[in-house]
């Protein structure tokens, strides 16, 4: 049974990733911060390095979009430094690295981005996105760089979850519905990991840069209608709340966001023919958890 070590298990991603690892048939090894720190390579390479593993998949990152303007410093060292870093631990151990970024990359003008497409992020976050992909690169060849959008799961804090939380508190809210994605299941992007780590143990070159989201796009909008029909159809929220279109420029945030992020996953596809990346469908089984969990 191949062994993988997964960086930031306790995510959305990451406890995809924990979850899903063993119908794989592989066997997963979770580190997450306060117990890992990857933005000092001494301490990553004591706690780490006498571990048997075959490949490492990075699901760690500062994804505070909007803290990230005032704490550049923080942003940085986690999502720059601490992504060289797993890239020099990989490439002394000679094994792959994995590693999750962002639409955030994109400006937004052009929407339906290929891999080739230029960067140009407009944020501190996918600056600093930008630059731990940059570095991996330069640091390691054997390395997946896997750009998603717009994640939500079961776990943790994400936007399904916020908006459930609203309409159970709230009789009317506002909702961007300028700025266009492709809402993006943690479950589907730990998937998608899973079945590069796969291919590659069947010697398949996977190696490189992929897009990855979930289809159809949508504004946020759209996105938060779903959340809430779905919501309320198996009784998880009360009342759908009346729900005020927003643009951009009556929901100011210290971070700009892109206005069109949608990314081409042509790519990513033509490796896997057959992966999921239905967003409403994972919408409609993730409220089926949280609504068990709350009975």
């Amino acid at each position: 049974m191949k062994k993988i070590l997964i960086i930031g298990c306790k995510g959305q991603v990451g406890a995809s990733l924990m979850k899903l690892a063993n119908s794989y048939n592989f066997e997963a090894i979770g580190f997450d911060h306060p117990h890992i720190d990857i933005t000092n390579l001494d301490i990553l390479n004591e706690q780490c390095s006498h571990l048997e593993i075959d490949l490492l998949i990075n699901a760690a990152a500062y994804t505070a979009v909007d803290k990230a303007e005032e704490d550049e410093k923080a942003a940085y060292a986690v999502n720059d430094l601490g992504t060289k870093n797993l890239g020099l631990f990989c490439k002394a151990k000679n094994i792959p690295c994995f590693h999750i970024s962002t639409d955030y990359v994109f400006d937004g003008t052009q929407g339906n981005y290929k891999e080739a497409d230029p960067t140009n992020p407009v944020s501190i976050y996918g600056q600093s996105k930008l630059a731990g992909e940059a570095s991996l690169k330069e640091t390691w060849a054997q390395n997946v760089i896997l750009r998603s959008c717009w994640i939500y799961s079961e776990y943790g804090n994400n936007f399904l979850k916020t908006m459930i939380r609203l309409a159970q508190t709230k009789d009317e809210l506002g909702i961007v519905a300028d700025q266009y994605g492709g809402p993006t299941s943690a479950t589907d992007v730990a998937k998608a990991l899973l079945d590069l780590t796969e291919k590659h143990f069947e010697s398949v070159d996977v190696f490189g840069l992929y897009h990855f989201s979930g289809t159809p796009y949508c504004n946020w909008y759209e996105f938060a209608m779903t959340i809430f029909e779905e919501a309320f159809n198996v009784g998880l929220i009360e009342k759908i709340p009346t729900v005020n279109k927003l643009t951009t420029e009556q929901y100011p945030t210290p971070a700009r966001r892109p206005a069109n992020s949608c990314l081409d996953i042509v790519k990513i596809k033509s490796i896997i023919p057959e992966i999921d990346n239905d967003w409403k469908d994972e919408v409609k089984r993730i409220i089926k958890v949280l609504k068990e969990e709350q009975s």
